[in-house]
């Protein structure tokens, strides 16, 4: 827990969004570690919903106050939620006040309090599925990336055969700067071409056929998987497009075509 625990106006000007985007994450790291500073945080919003109720917040505050609690529904409730109980206690006269009627002001504040705390909470879990998905398609995209951009391997022996494995996705368009680019070295001898292949299980054979940019078929076969092996001294520095069918019960249909240059080291 902190030592130095927030001053009560930078906490007025958060709850106003009057603060910059850093001193508001500091803020919000200094309340996340200290129950004595968020308590003050959520007396804080009562007070400043009593005085904008009342018409003691300065004006200043008020345009503040507005564009930042009357804006959205949830702010909208909590305020008239204040408003409810602020006239049942302005309402009732001071000497018929009893400690029952005290009790259940208190308890009607503690609901509010917790209800406050529990939007939090469940803020702070979404945050962290958000967190997790977004790692868990990182860790997606930097597998896909390894099997696009798989290295040469070291230390090979003589004479022993080198393979590239190259990940395609269909949908780009021909001659495009985006189009996928394999780099392939004069030591490769063979080329594996993994296609990206949506209902993949559909079909019981494949097809394919590669063509250069001036549209002549260079390569084509036949089988039960879509991927595409050739030999490596077939590809030149060129631009290639690959046509992918599938047949379940005899006759192809097209399924995507795939689009990629070559640059030869």
């Amino acid at each position: 827990m902190s030592d130095n625990h927030i001053s009560d106006d930078r906490l007025i000007r958060y709850l106003l969004g009057d603060l910059l985007e850093a001193d508001q994450l500091s803020v919000e790291t200094e309340f996340f570690q200290d129950d004595v500073t968020y308590e003050k945080l959520l007396a804080l919003e009562d007070e400043l919903m009593y005085d904008y109720l009342s018409g003691k917040l300065p004006l200043n505050y008020r345009a503040r106050f507005q564009e930042r609690f009357l804006t959205s529904k949830k702010g909208q409730n909590k305020l008239e939620f204040a408003k409810a109980l602020n006239q049942k206690v302005f309402s009732i006269p001071e000497a018929k006040v009893t400690s029952s009627k005290r009790n259940l002001l208190w308890a009607l504040a503690a609901v509010l309090v917790l209800g406050t705390f529990t939007w939090l909470i469940l803020q702070i879990l979404h945050l962290q599925n958000q967190f997790r998905e977004v790692l868990t398609a990182q860790n997606d995209l930097q597998q896909k990336w390894k099997m696009e951009r798989k290295p040469l391997p070291q230390n090979l022996k003589s004479g022993e055969p080198i393979t590239l494995r190259f990940l395609l996705k269909s949908g780009r368009v021909r001659s495009s700067d985006e189009n996928r680019q394999l780099l392939i070295s004069s030591q490769a001898n063979h080329v594996r071409l993994e296609l990206d292949v949506k209902n993949r299980t559909k079909f019981k054979m494949f097809r394919v056929v590669l063509r250069n940019a001036g549209g002549q078929d260079i390569w084509s076969q036949e089988g039960g998987s879509p991927s595409v092996n050739l030999p490596a001294k077939i590809l030149a520095t060129d631009d290639y497009e690959l046509s992918l069918s599938g047949s379940t019960n005899g006759e192809f249909e097209e399924i995507a075509d795939y689009y990629f240059s070559v640059m030869r080291k």
